[in-house]
């Protein structure tokens, strides 16, 4: 059906990466985006107690 997302499990994407494998690659391989890959190696590995807090911004 358009338009639900599919799960995609991060162990794969980390597993392909760890083996040196680009993000483009992993994505052609598990028939996903790019995006979504970039997206699970870009998120903090602690869960939400290392997500840094975004209340308070540093202004220049």
């Amino acid at each position: 059906m358009y338009g639900q997302y599919r799960k995609i499990d991060p162990s794969k994407i980390l597993k392909l990466r760890s083996q040196g494998l680009s993000c483009t690659q992993i994505a052609r391989r598990l028939n996903v985006s790019v995006a979504a890959v970039s997206h699970v190696l870009r998120e903090p590995k602690s869960g939400a107690a290392g997500k840094p807090d975004r209340t308070a911004r540093a202004t220049a």
